[in-house]
């Protein structure tokens, strides 16, 4: 498996991390694996339909955590 392959998987378990988060209602912890991971808001959104009120949560914890 190449490194760029490896990037790819790790960000996908790492994605699939957050989502449970998400799932379970933990938008903060979720923002910090987000932030901690180094991993771009558009590469989640293209993965993860989230509804509204959870997009809003979430990009209000990456904002209060980035500041």
């Amino acid at each position: 498996m190449s490194q760029v392959e490896n990037v790819i998987n790790s960000n996908l378990e790492m994605i699939a991390t957050i989502k449970t988060e998400l799932k379970n209602r933990q938008f903060d912890q979720a923002a910090q694996l987000f932030i901690d991971n180094n991993l771009s808001f558009e590469e989640f959104i293209k993965v993860e339909d989230l509804n509204d009120e959870d997009f809003v949560q979430l990009a209000s914890k990456l904002i209060q955590k980035s500041l």
